[in-house]
């Protein structure tokens, strides 16, 4: 169940992504690689997973959170699932 809903917010960050504007490209490619990150994570082994996973996260946190507060919603949410999966 916990993989649906992540999949479900990620569709979510997907859909705030395409209409964000960002100051710097690198930043939505970098969130955008983070989606492929996670969108990985739910194929692969969870303790990689885990490892890859948890700083980039918490970076784009605190990164958008002043610029882009739906896109940190979001990512926070993320964090609670992936948490919650154990990843």
């Amino acid at each position: 169940m916990q993989k649906q809903e992540l999949q479900a917010i990620l569709e979510e960050l997907k859909a705030e992504l395409a209409t964000s504007q960002f100051s710097k490209p690198s930043s939505q490619q970098g969130l955008q690689r983070l989606i492929e990150q996670i969108d990985q994570a739910l194929i692969d082994d969870e303790a990689i997973v885990r490892n890859a996973l948890n700083e980039p996260l918490s970076d784009a946190v605190t990164r958008f959170e002043g610029s882009h507060p739906q896109l940190t919603s979001i990512l926070n949410n993320i964090i609670s699932i992936l948490s919650n999966m154990g990843i």
